[in-house]
């Protein structure tokens, strides 16, 4: 189905209704040009009619001797614009006189008023009229009515493109004009993000439709933003309430485990309570860091340093869980590779990456870590083989706390690719799913090279030489 735009189909549905009223116009146009000339012709044919008694009364009348005076008939009957036949019958039916051109009786179909009949091809408009015995029947040929009417209706036709096209151009002109303010109002909502809440649609002076849109939009946003405020302020406060009592709580436990009189239940028992509360200081520490991403104010301490080399570490750590659960890991990575890092942050990015390829990997399955060097960027590609991730399920896979129906048994809360795309884009980077299949995941995590100038190696350089 193709789809046209707004001022597109406005051009389109003008041009529709001016070809239906030009199609109404131009059909009435001849209808009524038929009409009045069908009525002019009926007006002629009771002139001529009118003609012909006054003659016939002022030659004699009743004795008027029909046989000798053929001549004397046809001068009774005026010169019209077309051309005429006539019969005239007495009261018996015996033809009194009749056209030479009318060799048949197709006028008595006629039989009073006025009709409009058919012969041989021919169009005729047959008056019918009697007096003192006599009738009269008259017909006239309505060729120039017809041909006239025509004429008027393929004007219409003939100058319906050219009015068409000037409709089309016109409307199209019109329409860009008057949808040019909603595009300006579209491309400056489009510009307000979350960190640019306070931006408002400038409102126009005119009282019309376009001021109560910017209107309407303005105070959404309002609202928008008291909401997001609202919802943000909740977050890093409940997170930043939580993150205290869960550490104390998590050192208590840690300490009651190094209690040398605790039994073996006991101890159970509190390294569980000690796993959940690691779990929910993470969840807390994630939930605070995306609130203050939402609200713009995530800042890294970004440092030159060499990314080859915290990947190798990252993948160092994850390879011990790897060989445990059987998994193969493969590396593909440069010498060095100069970069601006926050090297905790990005090792969480890293170690997120990596330990989503082991959970959701294949028994005895593999993971791929590459870091490639494109033409401005490098990208950390992290690959494993597993049953891949649900079309339906990747338009939603950075939601936070979205998990799949396919991941509810593993551990998780949903938050580690969404905090991991974050944490990427305040790299002045990005976290994206490359490939998806049944047997092989790819995600490509996207960092901006340092230049040249300010890497470790030419920082020391120029510090000996200065």
């Amino acid at each position: 189905m193709i789809h046209f735009r707004l001022g597109t189909r406005i051009a389109l549905w003008s041009a529709c209704v001016v070809a239906a009223g030009m199609l109404a116009c131009g059909t009435a146009g001849a209808l009524y040009v038929h009409h009045k000339e069908r009525i002019e012709l009926d007006e002629d044919l009771a002139a001529a009619a009118k003609q012909f008694f006054r003659d016939w009364r002022h030659y004699g009348g009743k004795t008027f001797d029909w046989s000798h005076n053929e001549k004397l008939v046809r001068t009774w009957f005026p010169t019209t614009s077309s051309a005429i036949v006539v019969e005239v019958i007495d009261r018996h039916g015996r033809v009194l006189y009749r056209s030479r051109s009318v060799d048949d009786d197709f006028l008595r179909d006629v039989r009073s008023g006025f009709r409009s009949i058919t012969h041989r091809g021919t169009h005729w408009r047959v008056g019918v009229f009697e007096k003192d015995g006599v009738t009269l029947r008259i017909g006239g040929d309505l060729q120039e009515v017809n041909e006239l009417a025509q004429e008027l209706a393929m004007t219409y036709f003939v100058t319906m493109p050219i009015v068409l096209v000037c409709v089309l151009v016109g409307s199209r002109l019109i329409a860009r004009k008057a949808l040019s303010p909603i595009r300006e109002i579209a491309d400056f909502a489009e510009h307000i993000t979350a960190q640019g809440l306070g931006q408002r649609i400038p409102v126009p002076p005119a009282r019309d439709e376009i001021r109560r849109l910017s209107t309407v939009l303005n105070e959404t946003f309002d609202r928008l933003e008291k909401s997001f405020h609202q919802a943000n302020r909740f977050s890093a406060d409940a997170s930043h309430e939580l993150k205290t009592p869960l550490t104390v709580l998590r050192t208590s436990v840690e300490a009651l485990l190094r209690s040398p009189t605790l039994d073996l239940e006991n101890q159970q028992g509190l390294s569980s309570i000690l796993e959940d509360t690691k779990r929910l200081s993470a969840i807390t520490e994630s939930l605070l860091l995306l609130s203050r991403a939402d609200a713009g104010k995530l800042k890294l301490d970004l440092q030159p340093g060499d990314l080859a080399e915290l990947v190798a570490l990252c993948a160092d750590d994850a390879g011990i869980l790897f060989e445990e659960q059987g998994i193969e890991l493969e590396r593909e990575l440069p010498t060095t590779a100069a970069a601006l890092l926050d090297r905790p942050r990005l090792s969480q990015v890293l170690m997120n990456l990596l330990d989503n390829a082991l959970k959701y990997n294949s028994p005895k399955g593999r993971v791929r870590i590459a870091l490639v060097a494109e033409d401005s960027t490098w990208e950390v590609r992290v690959a494993n083989t597993g049953p891949g991730i649900p079309k339906e399920h990747v338009a939603r896979l950075f939601t936070r706390f979205f998990r799949g129906e396919h991941s509810s048994e593993i551990p998780g809360q949903g938050l580690g690719l969404s905090l991991s795309r974050e944490l990427a884009r305040a790299h002045h980077g990005d976290l994206v799913l490359v490939e998806s299949e049944p047997g092989w995941t790819r995600f490509v995590l996207i960092l901006p090279k340092l230049p040249p100038a300010e890497t470790p190696a030419n920082r020391e350089l120029s510090v000996r030489a200065g």
